[in-house]
């Protein structure tokens, strides 16, 4: 349409993302919805069938405490209140973080474990944003972290090291106590009040 048409559902919103071709969005309830294609996962139905859906419609188990939502390509995340973050939809790049190139319509935690024994070594985050086929997010202990589509770097990984970042993985040399993240197409960036540094496409 050329003219702005009304978002169906007489829902009230918080926080809006669009990605290539669906767009999602989290209720003032704490609620995550999404709308628009859906062939991938990405509309959060639980299935991942392909479908068009014209409305918003609920992403399932995300009915409340949630802040904020981030989607890439074919993949959406959302951050909660309690620090947890879920991602959903596409993950032939790695996008869903779970070291596999499995998609799921269902959202999956984001988590980081250590050692034969698993010992958690991050479990909650305070940001993420969104790049082309890739995730970067800051943890509550101000690391920053990425994974998906390393093509052009843009995880902090030479890409001639690998071309896809299956976990998320600790990008070095940013600054201490990180406290901001934003990915474009293929690069990212990240710092604090003093100090900010990219990396990825040039």
């Amino acid at each position: 349409s050329s003219r702005p048409v009304l978002v169906q559902g007489g829902l009230e919103w918080l926080h809006l993302h669009a990605s290539q071709f669906c767009t999602c969005g989290v209720t003032k309830a704490g609620a995550v919805y999404c709308w628009g294609r859906d062939e991938w996962g990405q509309g959060g139905s639980g299935s991942i069938v392909v479908a068009v859906r014209p409305r918003p419609n609920a992403v399932v188990t995300l009915s409340s405490g949630f802040l904020s939502v981030a989607c890439s390509y074919w993949t959406c995340c959302s951050l909660g209140v309690n620090g947890q973050l879920w991602c959903w939809g596409d993950s032939d790049f790695g996008e869903l973080g779970q070291g596999t190139a499995t998609g799921s319509g269902v959202p999956v935690r984001i988590m980081l474990f250590a050692g034969a024994d698993k010992q958690v070594l991050v479990s909650t985050f305070t940001s993420v944003a969104a790049g082309f086929l890739h995730f970067c997010a800051i943890s509550t202990s101000y690391e920053v972290w990425c994974w998906g589509s390393n093509s052009e770097s843009q995880c902090g990984i030479p890409s001639s090291t690998t071309a896809t970042v299956m976990l998320p993985t600790r990008v070095s040399s940013t600054p201490a106590f990180a406290v901001f993240v934003t990915s474009g197409v293929q690069h990212a960036c990240a710092g604090n009040v003093s100090t900010l540094v990219c990396w990825g496409s040039n």
